[in-house]
């Protein structure tokens, strides 16, 4: 262990002093003019980026959406699903463990992070940042995690002892397999049939080997030992590069040698090794010379070189340009959509190079990204195609180019399909976006006028303008986005322009009623022909506007007294419309007094009754005489 730290050291001690040669101080990607070039940048400043993976659309837009995997100021693991249009957040989880590695399946991501020196756990997130699984690795030094055919998860585990093993588990965290080996450095192999593990182990007696393991059988199935071993194995890095092919870097405590392995008839059939001096660079890109093996990109004595998959001889290399110590090597797939490749460079200078490799010619430079960027990663779209994703200490900026092929996108935000409006200028807000070329203009027309406008831009993808519409009737308004190649989409909002008020009458009570109680049925009718009645109040006296609901009718509890009760009626369309009745609530009887003849007096058989009466809330309506108790006659 103490020497395989003292290399360490050294190897960042010799990176560090090397000499480089500064790019342009400028942001610049020099491309082309028939292709284009787009980013968007998201805040990260509350975390350390350790993994971008490429995920399907999450929210509807029709665009790939981006995971980044971080590292908190207090080690935890968060997630964050960014939009592939613009880079805004969708969703974020956060987990215990300090994050180290991080892979994509065919729906989930699984995301290993260490808890304690010893104690390591995989959290297994659907695209939709669900939780799966959480899978907890107790004594064990876990690494390596890989994921087969998109569906199962493998990762190393060492244990203190230095014994090690490898498990395959299903996303839901069922072991499936488990191999137990004196010690080892995973790579999860899968040809057609998806069935191999091969994997590299070491022994200070026994050496190098290389081992072809089968899942199905779970079971070795051929082993050979490496050529040309050395004393100790400090790291290896593999990636396939065919379905029979993997390339694999191993650095000892004197050299880093560059191998292939080949694999036939469920065998290790062959090895290509060759030293170079790159500390542990490299990736595997596509087949730039179409021999049927995808290639292998490295760097090599200051050299950024393409090396042959199949044969191991030099394709094509980069030496005009002292790019200085190599950080990370990405590798690029329809990143410009034509039939070059590309690829990435991260320098140790913090500095990002893109690099285009034409077929039969040399390397060659298309751009430079400066920002003191420490993270970089191709980041896989659902159309094949790769973005790069960029990290600084405060920003991750997504960049992507190519020809323009697909259709902007675009939406009426205001008015919205539906709508009423009143005469008068229309404000019209609509969102537009295009992941290519980006956004030329946006158009409004009124399909049933000719009228027609371009919306401004106000924001990255919000557009703003004005149309007049004077007259009432239906219009059907049509937003239409087109690209910078010319590509356009069109989308539609139904509109209703309406200028005159409902019709509002009474039913019940009638005007001027007078009531004996103050509990009273209150109904109406009302109409609209154009947009429709869309709310309705009343008021009582100088009260605030209570709404009603639509059947047209209301239950009143009023006080004793004189009453204004008032209705209004609005439209969808915003016209008003209001009506008034009055009505008096009397349930206190009149006073009534008899004045001649007084109480107990002596009379004629014929003689005059005389009377006053009078009512403090409505009025006398008439009086009726009862003699003794026959029958009540009305008499005014």
């Amino acid at each position: 262990m103490n020497r395989w730290l003292l290399a360490m050291l050294m190897l960042g001690i010799v990176a560090a002093s090397a000499a480089w040669q500064a790019p342009p101080s400028v942001r610049a990607a020099i491309l082309p003019q028939h292709r284009t070039f787009s980013y968007w940048s998201a805040n990260v400043s509350d975390i350390q980026v350790v993994a971008a993976l490429g995920v399907s659309d999450r929210n509807g837009d029709q665009v790939p959406d981006t995971l980044l995997i971080g590292r908190t100021s207090d080690n935890a693991t968060k997630l964050v699903l960014l939009d592939g249009c613009d880079g805004s957040i969708v969703k974020e989880a956060l987990e215990e463990g300090n994050p180290k590695e991080a892979v994509a399946g065919n729906w989930f991501v699984a995301v290993l992070a260490q808890v304690d020196t010893y104690d390591y756990v995989v959290y297994v997130y659907s695209f939709d940042l669900e939780k799966v699984s959480r899978m907890y690795q107790s004594n064990k030094i876990v690494k390596n995690l890989r994921t087969i055919t998109g569906e199962d998860i493998v990762w190393q585990y060492v244990w203190v002892g230095y014994y090690a093993g490898i498990r395959r588990c299903s996303p839901y965290g069922n072991i499936l397999n488990d191999i137990v080996v004196e010690y080892c450095y995973l790579y999860t192999y899968t040809p057609v049939p998806p069935r191999y593990i091969v994997y590299f182990t070491w022994s200070d007696t026994a050496g190098n080997w290389i081992t072809l393991y089968d899942l199905e059988q779970s079971a070795d199935i051929d082993y050979v030992k490496d050529p040309n071993a050395l004393d100790i194995l400090y790291k290896y890095r593999a990636d396939a590069v065919s379905n029979s092919t993997a390339v694999y870097v191993r650095t000892t405590s004197t050299d880093t040698v560059l191998g292939s392995i080949h694999i036939a008839n469920n065998s290790i059939n062959y090895i290509y090794q060759r030293y170079i001096d790159s500390p542990n660079v490299f990736a595997v890109i596509d087949d730039v010379n179409d021999n049927g093996y995808r290639d292998v990109l490295v760097e090599d004595e200051g050299k950024v070189i393409v090396v042959d998959g199949g044969t191991f001889d030099n394709v094509h290399t980069l030496s005009s340009v002292g790019v200085g110590e190599i950080e990370s090597i990405t590798a690029l797939t329809n990143f410009l959509n034509d039939t070059y490749h590309e690829v990435g460079i991260l320098l140790q200078n913090e500095t990002f190079m893109l690099l285009q490799i034409p077929p039969g010619s040399a390397l060659e430079h298309i751009g430079w990204y400066c920002g003191r960027y420490y993270f970089a990663a191709a980041v896989g779209c659902s159309d094949g195609a790769s973005r790069v994703m960029l990290a600084n200490k405060t920003t991750a900026m997504c960049i992507w180019g190519g020809a323009d092929y697909t259709t902007p996108y675009g939406n009426i935000l205001r008015p919205q399909d539906g709508s009423a409006l009143q005469p008068g200028d229309v404000e019209i807000l609509a969102s537009a976006r295009d992941t290519e070329s980006g956004v030329s203009h946006v158009v409004v027309c009124v399909e049933e006028s000719g009228q027609s406008v371009e919306l401004q831009r106000i924001s990255d993808t919000l557009f703003y303008g004005t149309l007049r519409l004077d007259q009432e009737g239906k219009y059907t308004l049509a937003l239409q986005v087109f690209d910078r190649v010319g590509r356009r989409y069109t989308c539609w909002s139904r509109i209703i322009v309406d200028a005159t008020p409902p019709v509002l009458e009474y039913v019940e009570p009638a005007n001027n009623s007078v009531l004996g109680h103050g509990v009273f049925r209150l109904a109406w009718s009302w109409v609209d022909e154009d947009s429709g009645v869309a709310n309705c109040y009343y008021a009582i006296d100088d009260s605030e506007l209570y709404p009603v609901s639509a059947e047209g009718y209301c239950w009143l509890n009023v006080s004793e007294g004189k009453h204004r009760i008032t209705l209004l009626a609005q439209d969808y369309a915003g016209n008003n419309v209001s009506t008034c009745i009055y009505v008096i609530v009397d349930t206190s009887p009149p006073q009534c007094c008899i004045l001649y003849p007084s109480s107990k007096a002596i009379v004629s058989a014929s003689f005059t009754v005389t009377w006053v009466a009078s009512d403090a809330i409505s009025y006398i309506a008439y009086s009726e005489v009862s003699i003794d108790d026959g029958s009540w006659v009305r008499v005014s």
